[in-house]
């Protein structure tokens, strides 16, 4: 039924911006079988909701092992390449917060610049811990509805991005928020933050697996994450170091 086939992983979400992860286990003419990893769901979703294949890819740098990981956020975790030694990412955004480019009771969006709609002024979703029309992107000053995230630009030339740090990314405000109407923790909310990020720089250092062609690091340098035995610098191999960058096409339209 429309492209889905048993085993496949599923998103589903809805217009606030909640998010759960299935699996496909079973294909009729005119439904499917979804299963979820445990009982732990964001929310109850209602008809508007939508659903789409989604592929997981998580890197991750094991130090103990000098190991570059690959998890695919369900069952397969495995390892890809020896001797990497050093793994950092880096996040640059939209420095201007979501903006409503129309009201929100207007049936054809798109209502914000981008980001999840708030609901109309006096009407509180039970499903989150917002006020009455107030999301993790936007709240209610004087009766309008007004970009809670900061300002970023600090007089940065228009459309360009600006670098966002770790802790900017885990502090909060949480969507579609922090816990849901019975108190508990939402599983998969997410720092509104991350809805700014438009490109990720990837840096991957990675060295030469014998001790012996490790040496000790000079005066000021960092030839070797980890020096080894080599004496002389004719049996020196430096670790190598690449960075690139990576920008999803639909979120940098127009940059």
């Amino acid at each position: 039924m429309c492209g889905f086939s048993i085993g496949m992983r599923a998103l589903i979400f809805d217009p606030s911006g909640a998010y759960d992860i299935f699996t496909v286990t079973q294909v009729q003419d005119d439904a499917l079988h979804l299963q979820h990893r445990d009982d732990k769901f964001t929310t109850a979703y209602n008809s508007g909701a939508w659903i789409t294949e989604i592929a997981s890819h998580t890197y991750y740098l094991n130090e103990a092992e000098h190991r570059l990981y690959h998890y695919d956020g369900y069952q397969s975790n495995l390892p890809l390449v020896d001797n990497v030694v050093d793994l950092r990412f880096e996040y640059f955004g939209e420095p201007i917060p979501p903006m409503l480019r129309k009201p929100v009771s207007d049936p054809v969006g798109p209502w914000t610049t981008y980001g999840p709609k708030p609901p109309p002024l006096g009407t509180n979703y039970s499903s989150d811990d917002w006020g009455a029309g107030e999301n993790c992107l936007f709240q209610v000053v004087n009766g309008q509805q007004v970009p809670r995230l900061p300002d970023l630009s600090a007089g940065a030339p228009a459309g360009s991005l600006v670098p966002i740090p770790y802790n900017q990314l885990n502090d909060g405000p949480w969507c579609p928020g922090s816990t849901n109407d019975s108190g508990d923790t939402l599983p998969n909310r997410y720092d509104a933050d991350m809805l700014r990020v438009r490109k990720i720089r990837v840096t991957l250092r990675v060295q030469v697996a014998p001790d012996s062609l490790r040496g000790v690091n000079p005066n000021g340098q960092t030839l070797f994450m980890n020096p080894g035995t080599a004496k002389a610098g004719n049996a020196y191999v430096p670790d190598q170091e690449i960075r690139f960058e990576v920008t999803p096409r639909n979120m940098n339209i127009g940059r």
